[in-house]
């Protein structure tokens, strides 16, 4: 481990950590919310990927890690201009 605070290793630790401390938002838009109205007055059924696919609250604390973790490797990528 380098003691260098500008290390690879170090800034996706730092990334890591500040994506676990953000809690995803869970707000919705009004145009959102007009938009979910619509879907249901055509007789769609709204829910989460979680209901739809029955996840333990383990699995889906794993889904969300690796989302976040997809999010920190894209924004290494793009700090070191490769995506």
């Amino acid at each position: 481990m380098s003691g260098d605070p500008e290390s690879p290793e170090n800034e996706c630790r730092r990334l890591l950590v500040q994506a676990a401390a953000t809690p995803p938002s869970g707000r919705r838009t009004s145009h959102e919310d007009a938009q979910k109205g619509r879907f249901e007055q055509g007789g769609w059924k709204i829910g989460t990927a979680s209901g739809l696919l029955v996840l333990t609250e383990a699995e889906e604390a794993l889904v969300e890690t690796k989302l976040r973790l997809g999010d920190v490797v894209r924004t290494l990528r793009e700090k070191k201009h490769l995506s």
